[in-house]
């Protein structure tokens, strides 16, 4: 069967309209994560971020965060030795938000906090730990990648 000009067109128009409609059903269907539901809110108070990362760079040292045998090590400077210290560790994974974990940092006295990696997906993590101590805040960013 030899199929004419208008035919053809009605195929070409009805395969297009297939197409589009695909392409909004996946557009519908497709999950955005943001870095934050409540970004405006951390947005206002940025500023106490920047004091924070100031008063970090002041200590003699930066704090390290290691991994080693399946346990996250977060060591405090030599400073913040048998000083009350309270604060969070916040592991952001930005590829996937239910990766993320929010965890209470409570170093012992000698300024260490031991946390089992096993509890986190591996994948890239930016560990953006903050505590205060002395009555002043401190806010520090560092990589993790953790494997399988």
């Amino acid at each position: 069967m030899k199929l004419n000009w208008g035919y053809k067109l009605m195929l070409v128009i009805f395969v297009f309209i297939g197409m589009m409609g695909y392409l909004v059903y996946q557009c519908l269907n497709t999950k955005y994560e943001l870095v934050a539901n409540d970004y405006y809110k951390q947005e206002l108070q940025y500023q106490k971020i920047i004091d924070g990362r100031n008063n970090a760079d002041a200590l003699t040292s930066q704090p390290s965060i290691q991994l080693a045998d399946g346990k996250i090590s977060i060591q405090l400077p030599n400073e913040m030795k048998n000083i009350p210290v309270n604060g969070h560790v916040y592991f952001y994974c930005p590829t996937a938000e239910s990766s993320d974990r929010f965890l209470p940092f409570q170093p012992n006295a000698e300024g260490t906090q031991i946390l089992d990696a096993k509890t986190l997906q591996p994948g890239n993590y930016t560990v953006k730990l903050d505590w205060t101590a002395n009555n002043r805040y401190y806010y520090t960013e560092k990589q993790l990648n953790i494997l399988k």
